[in-house]
């Protein structure tokens, strides 16, 4: 499990991508786009930011259910290696931006 109780919201989260992109769960709070990011890859679980009781709360569900914790963090790895693939996000930026912009032209 991978827990990084930051206290301002954050844009992205590389690190968030590589713990799932590991398998890893992750629990985070639900500020800037973490919660989009366990949304996504059902990846982990998000907690109430500034709020240690529901940290608390959110790490005790994945240590006490071992198999659900394998499972999230599966969902994360499968997810994050298809979504995040640099080939995968080369070719959606091809076909996102640079594609209208040839037919501009």
């Amino acid at each position: 499990m991978f827990s990084v109780p930051a206290r301002y919201p954050e844009a992205f989260g590389l690190y968030v991508v590589e713990a799932l992109a590991s398998g890893v769960p992750v629990v985070l709070p639900h500020s800037g786009a973490f919660p989009e990011l366990v949304e996504q890859t059902k990846g982990g679980l998000v907690y109430q930011p500034n709020d240690p009781g529901t940290l608390a709360e959110s790490l005790e569900a994945l240590l006490i259910d071992p198999d659900q914790s394998k499972k999230i963090g599966l969902n994360g790895h499968e997810v994050v290696s298809r979504d995040f693939a640099n080939e995968n996000l080369a070719s959606r930026l091809v076909d996102n931006v640079l594609s209208p912009l040839q037919e501009q032209t």
